[in-house]
C-alpha cells in the first residue's frame, strides 16, 4: 500500500487500510489473529467475492498467497465513509436502500440463498460508501452460515430497518414533533430528525412483495429526477430539502402520517380542518388551551378534504387472572346516536371504551395543503409555517365503567363430600353449558364466576333460587356535544331536550353499577 492509509474500525471492514495499489485507490483487507482461524476466514471470504460481480458489493481485484504471514484481500474502490454521512440526504437513501434491495437479490442468485438466509446476511452485514456514493455491503461474520432464524417480515423490511437506524432516533416512530422532555437534543433538531423519520417509514416499503418495492423506489427516484432538466446532468444531486421529501412521497400516495396528541385537549374543542396555532413560549411544554383558531379550511372552502366517520367500541375485563378484551357492535340510530348491547354476568366488572371520530381520508392532502398556502397563511400571521397546525382527526374518547352487585352464594362445604355431577344448577337455567353468556353473538368472554362447571371444576354447591341470569343493558352514545351518555334497559333511545339529563338506572333495582370513568 502506497500514499496515505488510514484503518477502518467498523465491522467486516474492521482493519481495512485505505490507500494506493498500482496507482488505483484500493482496500487491503487483513486476516489478523490465529493462523488456522484467519486463514478459515480468509478462503471463505475468497470463494464467496470470486462470484459476486456487482456495483453495490465488494470488487475483488487480490488476495495473498500461501506463503503470505497474514493472509489479506484487494478491494477496489471503497472509502473510510460509513452510511450515517448521508444522514439528512433522505434522496440518497432512498437510492441505498434500492441498491442495497437489488445487491441482496444478486446476493441470494449467485450464492443459493434461501430467504430466511438472505436476511441473515443483510441484517448482519456492515456497509460502506464508495467514492462514487454507492452503498457497499460487506460479507457477515462466517458464524452468521451455521444459525437457523426465523422471521414475521420480509427482505424489504430488513433493509428498511437498516436505514431507520441510521438515524439519531433509531427510527422510532414519534407521536409529536418535538418532545419537551427531551433536555439533550434542541427543539429544530428534533423537528427535523422526527419528519425525516416519518417520511423515510412512509417512503421506505416493508412489503414482501419485492415487485412492489422495486417499484416504489424507482417511482420515487423517478419523480426527483423529473425535478432537473433532460440536459442537466449534475455530477452531485443536492440534498433535498423537507419539503421536497414530502412533495415526493404525496406524489406516490404514501404520505399518510399524522402527529398524535391527546393529553390536555377538552372534548369537541377541535372540527377535522380546522388550522391554528400555538404560540411559543420558551422553556414551557405546548399548551392547547392557547391554541389560536385562524379558520376552518373544510368549511371556508380553502381546501378540499374527504371526511369520514368511525365509530368503535371495545369491552374489557379480568377472567381467570387473565386481561381479557373483545369489539363490540354498535346499532345506530336517527340523530347520529349509537346504541350498544352489554351483557352482564352475575359478579362481573368490565371497561367499556367507545370512540367517536372524524378524520380525513387521504391525509396527504392536508399535507399538500400546507405546503401550497402554509407559507403565505404563517406570513400574514407573523409565524414561521412549521407552527401551522392543522386537524386531520378529532372526535371523543370515552370510558365506563360497569359492575354486577350481585353475590353468588353457595352452600357450606362438607367435609369429605365429593361434587355432585347431577345437581341441577343456575336454577334450572343451564347457561353453563355454553362457553360465554350473552344474547344476540354477544360473548363475554366464557366468563363463570360462580359453580357448576361440567366434568367435576368447581366442586361448591350453588344455592337455588338465586337471580343469576345475564343482565342485559343498553349503553347510547353520540359524537356531538349536546348528547350525554347514558344506560338504559330499553334498546330504544328517547330524544329529550337541550339540557335535560338522561334519566340514571337505580343500583338498588337492577343490581348493577355503571358510570362514566
Amino acid at each position: 500500500m502506497r500514499g496515505k492509509s488510514r484503518t477502518i474500525k467498523d465491522g467486516w471492514w474492521a482493519g481495512a487500510l485505505e490507500g494506493e495499489v498500482n496507482g488505483q485507490k484500493s482496500l487491503m483487507l487483513r486476516y489478523d489473529g490465529e493462523r488456522k482461524s484467519a486463514m478459515k476466514r480468509f478462503v471463505r471470504d475468497v470463494k464467496v467475492l470470486q462470484n459476486v460481480y456487482h456495483p453495490n458489493l465488494p470488487q475483488l481485484v487480490g488476495y495473498s498467497n500461501d506463503e503470505t504471514p497474514t493472509p489479506f484481500i484487494l478491494l477496489a474502490n471503497v472509502q473510510t465513509r460509513l452510511p450515517q454521512a448521508l444522514l439528512l440526504d433522505w434522496l440518497k437513501k432512498a437510492s441505498l436502500a434500492r441498491d442495497t434491495l437489488d445487491a441482496a437479490l444478486y446476493y441470494q442468485q449467485q450464492l443459493n440463498l434461501s430467504d430466511s438466509k438472505l436476511q441473515d446476511y443483510v441484517e448482519h452485514a456492515s456497509y460502506r460508501i464508495d467514492m462514487e456514493q454507492a452503498v457497499i455491503m460487506g460479507l457477515p461474520p462466517p458464524e452468521i452460515d451455521n444459525i437457523v432464524s426465523w422471521r414475521n417480515f420480509g427482505l424489504a423490511h430488513s433493509i428498511r430497518d437498516i436505514y431507520l437506524k441510521l438515524l439519531p432516533n433509531r427510527g422510532m416512530m414519534p407521536k409529536q414533533p418535538v418532545d419537551a422532555r427531551d433536555e439533550n437534543t434542541s427543539a429544530e433538531m428534533q423537528r427535523k430528525i422526527n419528519h425525516l423519520t416519518v417520511l423515510v417509514r412512509a417512503i421506505l416499503p416493508s412489503t414482501d412483495e419485492i415487485s412492489t418495492v422495486h417499484e416504489r423506489l424507482h417511482k420515487l427516484l423517478g419523480t426527483i429526477d423529473d425535478d432537473f432538466d433532460e440536459e442537466e446532468e449534475p455530477l452531485e444531486l443536492p440534498p433535498m430539502s423537507l419539503r421536497q421529501i414530502r412533495r415526493a412521497a404525496i406524489s406516490i400516495n404514501v404520505h399518510q402520517a399524522s402527529w398524535f396528541e391527546n393529553n390536555g385537549i377538552t372534548p369537541h374543542k377541535f372540527s377535522v380542518g380546522d388550522i391554528g396555532y400555538i404560540p411559543k413560549v420558551e422553556d414551557e411544554m405546548s399548551d392547547w388551551s392557547k391554541f389560536v383558531f385562524l379558520g376552518n379550511v373544510v368549511t371556508e372552502g380553502l381546501a378540499k378534504l374527504e371526511v369520514s366517520s368511525a365509530t368503535n367500541g371495545r369491552q374489557s375485563g379480568w377472567q381467570d387472572r387473565i386481561h381479557q378484551s373483545e369489539d363490540l357492535a354498535s346499532f345506530e340510530l336517527p340523530g347520529s346516536i349509537h346504541g350498544w348491547t352489554v351483557v352482564v354476568p352475575p359478579e362481573a366488572e368490565y371497561t367499556i371504551d367507545i370512540v367517536h371520530a372524524k378524520e380525513t381520508v387521504r391525509v396527504h392532502d392536508a399535507w399538500g395543503y400546507l405546503l401550497d398556502a402554509g407559507k403565505e397563511m404563517a406570513r400574514k400571521h407573523g409565524i414561521q409555517p412549521e407552527d401551522l397546525i392543522l386537524i386531520t382527526r378529532a372526535g371523543t374518547d370515552q370510558r365506563f365503567k360497569i359492575r354486577d352487585l350481585r353475590q353468588v352464594r353457595y352452600w357450606p362445604a362438607q367435609p369429605n363430600s365429593m361434587p355432585s355431577f347431577n345437581q341441577p344448577q343456575f336454577g334450572g337455567h343451564n347457561f353453563h353449558q355454553g362457553r360465554g353468556m350473552g344474547f344476540a353473538g354477544h360473548g363475554h368472554f366464557g366468563h363463570q364466576p360462580f359453580g357448576g362447571h361440567n366434568g367435576g371444576g368447581d366442586p361448591r354447591r350453588l344455592i337455588q333460587g338465586q337471580d343469576l341470569a345475564p343482565k342485559v343493558f343498553y349503553l347510547f352514545t353520540s359524537a356531538e356535544k349536546e348528547h350525554e351518555p347514558y344506560f338504559s334497559l330499553s334498546p330504544m333511545h328517547v330524544p329529550r331536550p337541550v339540557g335535560e339529563k338522561p334519566p340514571e338506572l337505580n343500583p338498588n333495582q337492577v343490581r348493577c353499577f355503571a358510570l362514566v370513568d
